[in-house]
């Protein structure tokens, strides 16, 4: 006996489409996602599990829509006010973070450009000399060029950059095994804080989608 029952069909959805060698059509071309809110949920979620600031964002605009009830753009005005949110936990709690990271970020430059005076300009080597150092000055027909003037300071300043070189180096080894202990950075531990926090704030949400949003924003602005 004959099944009269119709064949089912299935449909597979644009953005699921493969190619299996072809080349893309136009049209292929012309439907391809170009905002991450054009984007599905999987890919969302794999880019936002990388710490995509983009893809966190729209994750968390999908849930306010998802709780709140509201359209994508009605949302916006929420996703605002979290923002702006955890800006605030982040300048009320995480200021001395922030100034030791800019500290640290201007001092290192500061350092690295007053090296080359103190090592090959004249003036400021005598200067340092007079100052710091106190050693026999060469002759002046052994200070003629900057090369000459760096081989005599380098006899003072080899040193205190030999030594923090070498203490940049056991730091960098020691946070090298801290990674293979699975033990989180200062500014790990900073950024879970505030995490932490803004999901407490807004927990009508799912914490996990709240925390990676705040983790992917900037530290600082």
């Amino acid at each position: 006996m004959l099944s009269t029952q119709e064949p089912v069909v299935t449909v597979q959805p644009a953005h699921e489409k493969t190619f299996y060698g072809s080349k893309p059509s136009i049209q292929d071309a012309q439907d391809q996602p170009r905002h991450f809110y054009e984007m599905p949920h999987d890919v969302l979620l794999a880019l936002s599990a990388q710490g995509d600031t983009d893809a966190c964002e729209e994750r968390m605009t999908r849930e306010i829509m998802a709780i709140d009830l509201l359209t994508w753009d009605e949302a916006q005005n929420v996703l605002k006010e979290i923002k702006q949110e955890n800006q605030t936990i982040n300048t009320a709690k995480h200021s001395m973070a922030s100034f030791y990271y800019k500290f640290m970020a201007l001092g290192s430059i500061a350092i690295g450009l007053a090296s080359f005076p103190l090592c090959f300009e004249l003036n400021t080597v005598f200067w340092f000399n007079d100052v710091m150092v106190t050693t026999e000055i060469p002759p002046p027909e052994d200070l003629e060029t900057i090369l000459e003037t760096g081989a005599w300071a380098w006899n003072w300043m080899e040193p205190p950059l030999g030594q923090l070189s070498f203490f940049l180096l056991t730091v960098q080894f020691t946070r090298e095994q801290l990674d293979k202990l699975d033990q989180p950075t200062y500014h790990e531990r900073m950024l879970e804080s505030r995490s932490e926090e803004l999901a407490a704030k807004y927990n009508r949400f799912h914490p996990s989608i709240v925390k990676a949003f705040s983790k992917s924003e900037p530290f600082i602005k």
